[in-house]
């Protein structure tokens, strides 16, 4: 299947996802990984602009997680409070005009119900938010904004257990995320 040249990151993301990744995601950071994977993603017909553009995508999203992470870590350990704590405190958010306009009003309800569900936290949101707008996208479908969400779970090393219950609740039926 050969890919047109006005590819995005979302098309080759969601290509090597759906058809070259184990579920979890592993060892597509490895070295030789990415190699097979960069062939595969050739051969599948993506341009290697938009496999690089992919890849740097995907890096971001980890070094981002990490952090959080590393932070979160850090905080337990020096007897801080822990995220779901400081999440119920968070203010509520205010999206630039570029935001608003790509993620849209069903977008950002998705958000806030995550977040009330305890699924995602502000600095969480705040990667999805970032992995978005990083897409170049203007005007985000839900569903593709709901398989970033996933992503950033299923990839933040804190948050994988909130996959399963994430999923759940975007499966549901829409009118449950504007509540």
């Amino acid at each position: 299947m050969k890919h047109p040249p006005n590819e995005t990151i979302f098309d080759v993301l969601e290509y090597l996802f759906d058809r070259c990744l184990p579920a979890d995601g592993a060892d597509a950071a490895d070295e030789a990984a990415v190699a097979v994977l960069t062939g595969e993603l050739a051969a599948a017909g993506f341009s290697a602009h938009g496999i690089a553009r992919a890849f740097a995508w995907l890096e971001q999203m980890w070094e981002m997680c990490d952090a959080v992470s590393a932070d979160d870590k850090n905080k337990t350990a020096a007897g801080g409070e822990g995220a779901a704590a400081a999440a119920r405190r968070a203010p509520i958010r205010q999206y630039s005009g570029a935001e608003a306009a790509a993620i849209g009003t069903e977008g950002q309800g998705l958000f806030l119900s995550l977040e009330r569900a305890g699924i995602m936290d502000n600095r969480t949101r705040e990667i999805v938010i970032d992995r978005l707008m990083a897409l170049g996208e203007e005007d985000m479908a839900l569903e593709d904004i709901k398989w970033v969400v996933l992503l950033v779970l299923g990839n933040h090393p804190h948050k994988r257990e909130m996959v399963d219950r994430a999923e759940h609740m975007m499966l549901a039926d829409a009118p449950a995320f504007l509540h």
